[in-house]
């Protein structure tokens, strides 16, 4: 087909395209979308503009390619780009720094750049948050539940790092960037600082929400499975004493009322009404013994924007010492002007950042009324 004929077919039919581009996410039958359908099904199938399953209808994957590429609405979480960008943006930086002459053709360029990080870092942040979502609502299976989420706890924690790079390249280059004494310039650079401040806001409950669901996820999983060990364990002994496979049929009521498992991240609901008592005594008897996702307290309040602290640089200071982290953050002569409030998101912060090298202790440190989880370098 030549593209003529092809531009031909899209264009007749940009209704029924538009209609199965927008409702890519569900199942589409072909009495739905007859009155969108100006040629023929089979026309557009040969071509591979649709695909026809039974008395089903989708969108050729090429063209959900092409369509998601041009308005930038891939499902695919890209976060590795924010660093490509950021070589070509210190690259232009510095040439602007050692030719002057050409600031003004360095000066848009660099704006470009900055805004594209960001563009980058919202527009992951929100594809991961819609993933999530989706796993959350859709995804009922519990293994497939904890596969996804470790995935897209990946993608977070990949998120994490590329607006760490981001606050490190602001650090460093915003003092030069002053110099080239451009207001636009200035006001691209605020904005940003702005928007990562965002970006944090939601990116730590959103992994703090995935650890939790997670750790969640584990602990029914174990708990799930005493359950079938016990229901093994109460066949094999009544069909040892009893000769009457009658009688056990008959008597055998485990699943009169089906185990039934919360899917929703505010519940933790197991319903077993014949094993009841027993699971109760094995609760009584021991714990179960799961992870649990440290508890982070989240402040609401404003962020101090006046001077970056380097989270890293911290980390570095921090695994010199034999101090517990909140000890140490207290202990810093730059962070004396900083309130409990922002101590505290900075712990934060530094827990998730560097979960896999603390340590987490269950005895805890009290500073202004609050008790800070007394965490060490492993």
């Amino acid at each position: 087909m030549d593209i003529e004929k092809l531009f031909g077919y899209l264009s007749n039919n940009k209704k029924l395209i538009l209609y199965l581009f927008e409702h890519q996410d569900r199942v589409i039958y072909l009495q739905e979308v007859e009155e969108l359908v100006h040629t023929s099904v089979e026309n557009l199938a040969f071509y591979e503009i649709v695909e026809v399953v039974d008395d089903k209808i989708s969108l050729d994957l090429r063209v959900v390619a092409f369509l998601e590429e041009y308005i930038q609405r891939s499902e695919v979480v890209d976060i590795a780009m924010v660093g490509s960008i950021l070589e070509e943006l210190e690259h232009t930086i510095q040439k602007a720094q050692e030719f002057p002459k050409k600031l003004h053709t360095f000066i848009p360029k660099i704006r470009r750049y900055i805004l594209r990080i960001d563009n980058v870092l919202f527009r992951n942040l929100e594809k991961l948050r819609d993933h999530i979502n989706r796993v959350y609502k859709n995804t009922d299976e519990f293994k497939l539940k904890l596969k996804e989420l470790n995935f897209y706890k990946t993608k977070l924690d990949e998120l994490q790092h590329s607006l760490n790079s981001f606050e490190k390249f602001l650090e460093s280059y915003t003092p030069l960037m002053k110099r080239f004494s451009n207001d636009e310039l200035d006001s691209v650079v605020m904005f940003v600082k702005l928007n990562k401040i965002e970006l944090f806001r939601t990116l730590i409950p959103l992994t703090q929400d995935v650890i939790s669901y997670i750790n969640k996820l584990e602990s029914k999983n174990l708990f799930i499975e005493k359950i079938i060990k016990l229901k093994e364990l109460k066949d094999s002994y009544e069909l040892y004493i009893k000769t009457d496979i009658k009688d056990i049929s008959l008597g055998f009521d485990i699943y009169t009322q089906p185990l039934k498992i919360s899917t929703r991240l505010d519940t933790d609901v197991v319903y077993s009404p014949d094993f009841e008592k027993l699971l109760q005594r094995q609760t009584n008897k021991k714990q179960l013994r799961t992870n649990k996702a440290p508890s982070i307290e989240i402040h609401k309040e404003s962020i101090t924007q006046d001077r970056v602290v380097s989270v890293d640089m911290l980390h570095l200071q921090f695994i010199a010492t034999n101090l517990s982290l909140i000890e140490f953050l207290a202990s810093l002569n730059e962070l004396r002007d900083k309130s409990i409030v922002e101590l505290s998101q900075i712990y934060c912060k530094m827990l998730l950042m560097y979960d896999d090298e603390y340590k987490i202790m269950t005895q805890t440190t009290t500073i202004e009324d609050i008790n800070f989880a007394k965490v060490y370098h492993k």
